[in-house]
């Protein structure tokens, strides 16, 4: 399935994640406890060495990772094992495709989860929301450049 998904199937993924994870971010924001905070913040810096190394497939797993972290401490496991049941194809597929071209800016995409890690840590759910949406548009935008090849 994942080397045929199409722009369509991504897009569908991405309208359950927005809502989805918009969610699990506002209430990491609202119960991440500050062993939970500290995880998210090394699961960050994480990610952002592998993007410094430019190790995309590395680096795909730690942000995974690091989303992981996010809806585990959202509190509802089964809103994680929805998130993860949703985003694991979107992740692999653009993994595969992402790890070939140069062109995807690794370190402006980990830099662009730090305005929601900054929020969850300082308990604001709204700023959580709004720093994870304006950071999974500009991923979806990328996604339809670099993997789907779509004009932008």
């Amino acid at each position: 399935m994942l080397p045929n998904l199409p722009l369509k199937g991504a897009e569908e993924i991405f309208v359950l994640r927005r809502l989805l994870e918009a969610f699990a971010v506002e209430e990491a924001a609202r119960r991440a406890a500050p062993e939970q905070i500290q995880k998210l913040e090394r699961h960050y810096r994480d990610m952002l060495e592998a993007a410094t190394k430019k190790s995309t497939r590395t680096f795909i797993r730690k942000d995974f990772a690091f989303h992981e972290k996010v809806w585990e401490a959202a509190g509802n496991e089964y809103l994680a094992a929805a998130l993860e049941r949703i985003v694991v194809p979107i992740f692999a597929f653009s993994a595969m495709r992402v790890d070939s071209r140069q062109a995807f800016d690794l370190k402006q995409d980990a830099l662009s989860h730090l305005p929601m890690l900054k929020a969850i840590k300082a308990k604001d759910p709204e700023a959580a929301r709004k720093a994870f949406l304006a950071s999974l548009e500009e991923w979806l935008f990328k996604t339809r450049a670099l993997v789907f090849g779509e004009p932008t």
